[in-house]
This record gives structure tokens, C-alpha cells and sequence, in this order.
């Protein structure tokens, strides 16, 4: 994999990136750091949490269409050939050629994907820019990452190259550990190795969360299957449940809800579907058939929110 990376001024200068939040922004930078030769991240969620991002950020660059969710569940980033044009010679084809070939290409090199029939504003504002690759290299001026060759002018005086320049073995020397740990790591999780359909898995558990009024991204399903669904299926890898499992737990988790909603429950709390299957508790496990009754959740006479007896005979007699 190329060891640059470079970004476009007409991207990263814009309304449209500028008017986001700066851990936004750094995420955006990171994400482009860590995207295989075409532009495809596969462990978004990890590197939100790796740099301090919230979901919020993450969120964000998916709706200002900075990145591009794929079917299989990985991600890809939009302006990524206008950011960087890499010589043949160093590319790494990517392992996601399927999802690639499902994308196509605007006039300037930004992807966008096959369903895509209009650009939303911001989308509009960065691609109508006049667009210069500054980092575009042609065949008859290949550059080096140590040195220019004799047929490139230099836009600086050569003896200034010549004494600031690292030397070319101490680069090699200090690059080749870096590659080395780069495929050292460990593969990320890529959702299609879970459930061949990631849509149609996203949508049963859309419908159930929205039957029953839970979160669910404010019922839009296309904000529900980038973020909350994509994070949640990084805990369901983890806990090796099937589809069926999480359905089932969702029915589960739905009846304790509806007594919540009747006072007649102990438990408070509403969660998203991410923060059931996600985190330390994996909460979801505790709604799994073999591991519910739902009298277990039921409020007794003297659970929190319901004082005992004598403490409330004994308030009246002090008052």
C-alpha cells in the first residue's frame, strides 16, 4: 500500500467540510490515512474510537456524503480520487473489487453510488469546483519518494533538495517496518462474513425497533443502517449470535419496554439498538430465549419507585 496520502484544498476547504465539527474533520483526515489504494475502509468504528470521535462525528461525514456506505457493510470515501491519484507502480489493488465495481465515477473522479439520483447541496458545493489533482503524476515525469528524476523540473533550487533531502537508504530503512506492521494486522470484521443480506437483516430489526416506538435514528433507515446497525453487527461477530437470536431478543427486550412504559417494570432505559448489542455489558444476551422470563423484570411491591409501607405511613405521621 502507497505510503502517502494527500488532500484536495477543494475538499478540505470547503463549506461543506469546514462547517463540520473538528472531531469530524479529524476523523475525516484519519479515515483517509487508514484507507486501503481505492479509498475503502473497512474498521470505520474502530477508528473513530481509536482518534476520540463520537458517533455523532461518524454520523456526520456519513449524511454530508464525505463517505459512501457500500452493500456489504464497508465504506468508501467520496472525494478519495480527487485527494489522491496514485502511480500504478505503487497501487495495492483493493481485496473490495465487487463493491467497487457497484460504484460509479463522476466527471471528476468522486465516487457515487449506482442509485444515486441526485446530489444533496453540500454535495453539489464541492463537486462543481474547478478540480486540480496536485499530487497527478504522468508517465513521463515519474517521481520518487526520495528524488526527482533529470525530466521533472524542480519547482525549488537544487541544492536546497540536495541538502535537506533524507538519505534514500535511511527511507527504506525506516519504511519497510511500517509495511511490515501494516500486514501484520490483525483483518478487521466485514459484515458480509455474518449475514450474506446485510439490508434485509438491517430492515427486520428496523421494523421491529419502530413498531414498538424505540430508537431507531428517527425512523430513516438509510441514518439506522450506517450507523447504529453497522456498530451493533461488530458486537453480534463478537457473540456469534444468528439473525435469528437477535430477532428473538428484540421480541424479548420489546415486552420488557412495554412494561417499563406501564410502570410496571424496574428497568428504565430505552437503548438504541448499538448500545444493546455493543460495550462491556452485551446486554442483548440477558433477552436471548434460554436466558429470559419476563416475571424476572417485573416490579415488585418494594422495587425503586415504589416506597415501601411503613416509610410512607412513617412520612405522614413526621409531617
Amino acid at each position: 500500500m502507497a505510503e502517502k496520502r494527500m488532500f484536495a484544498r477543494s475538499i478540505v476547504s470547503s463549506d461543506a467540510f469546514i462547517t463540520m465539527s473538528p472531531t469530524a474533520q479529524c476523523l475525516y483526515f484519519q479515515l483517509n490515512l487508514s484507507a486501503d489504494d481505492d479509498g475503502v475502509v473497512n474498521n470505520p468504528i474502530s477508528i473513530m474510537r481509536t482518534v476520540g470521535a463520537t458517533e455523532k462525528d461518524f454520523e456526520e461525514l456519513v449524511e454530508r456524503k464525505f463517505l459512501l456506505l457500500l452493500e456489504s457493510g464497508v465504506y468508501v470515501i467520496k472525494h478519495w480520487n480527487i485527494n489522491n491519484n496514485i502511480r500504478a507502480d505503487r497501487k495495492r489493488e483493493s481485496t473490495y473489487k465487487k463493491e467497487l465495481s457497484e460504484l460509479k465515477k463522476q466527471e471528476n473522479g468522486a465516487y457515487t453510488t449506482a442509485n444515486d439520483s441526485q446530489m444533496t447541496d453540500n454535495e453539489e458545493e464541492i463537486d462543481e469546483e474547478t478540480v486540480v489533482n496536485d499530487n497527478e503524476l504522468t508517465d513521463s515525469c515519474p517521481a520518487n519518494d526520495s528524488q526527482m528524476t533529470d525530466k521533472c523540473p524542480r519547482s525549488i533550487g537544487e541544492d536546497s533538495i540536495v541538502k535537506d533531502r533524507l538519505d534514500k537508504d535511511s527511507v527504506v530503512e525506516h519504511s519497510k517496518p511500517r509495511a511490515q506492521n501494516l500486514d501484520s494486522d490483525s483483518k478487521p470484521f466485514v459484515p458480509e462474513t455474518l449475514v450474506p443480506n446485510a439490508t434485509t437483516y438491517a430492515q427486520k430489526v428496523f421494523d421491529i425497533l419502530k413498531s414498538n416506538d424505540l430508537p431507531c435514528c428517527r425512523g430513516n433507515f438509510i441514518t439506522f443502517i450506517q450507523r447504529d446497525f453497522k456498530i451493533a453487527l461488530e458486537g453480534i461477530h463478537e457473540l456469534k449470535l444468528k439473525p435469528e437470536e437477535v430477532f428473538a431478543a428484540l421480541e424479548n427486550y420489546c415486552k420488557v419496554i412495554e412494561l417499563k412504559r406501564q410502570g410496571l417494570s424496574w428497568w428504565e432505559s430505552e437503548l438504541t439498538f448499538f448500545n444493546l448489542c455493543s460495550g462491556r455489558s452485551k446486554t442483548i444476551l440477558r433477552f436471548l430465549p434460554e436466558n429470559f422470563n419476563l416475571d424476572d423484570y417485573r416490579k415488585s411491591r418494594n422495587e425503586p419507585g415504589s416506597l415501601p409501607d411503613d416509610r410512607i405511613r412513617l412520612d405522614v405521621e413526621e409531617g
